[in-house]
């Protein structure tokens, strides 16, 4: 298994393990979503989760990683094709344990 995908792998079974602990109903896609009828990483309650782990970068002297648009937009559009009320993205900084969530705005006010 590579580094890369053992990382991802750790931040999924993580977003499960905090999910639940939280009260919530959570799991992992089978094969990571590699299905066309499960995609995504997680499912947590009815939100679909990608989980994406980077290496911190320094960009004029402060750490930060890189986000691609593209991972957003895709699992929104996985979650409206399988029935989910969302899709977000988790992002976890590789050798960090603290987790961050990117969702669309409006859906946020909602949740509030």
């Amino acid at each position: 298994m590579s580094q890369q995908k053992s990382l991802g792998d750790s931040l999924e079974n993580a977003v499960v393990e905090k999910a639940r602990k939280a009260g919530k109903t959570a799991k992992k896609q089978p094969y990571s979503g590699a299905t066309l009828k499960a995609q995504g990483d997680v499912v947590v309650n009815s939100t679909l989760v990608e989980c994406k782990v980077r290496a911190p970068e320094i960009v004029a002297g402060e750490k930060s990683f890189r986000f691609q648009l593209e991972w957003f937009d895709k699992v929104r559009i996985q979650a409206a094709a399988q029935g989910y009320e969302r899709g977000v993205v988790v992002i976890r900084q590789k050798h960090s344990g603290k987790m961050m969530v990117l969702l669309d705005f409006d859906e946020f006010l909602e949740m509030l």
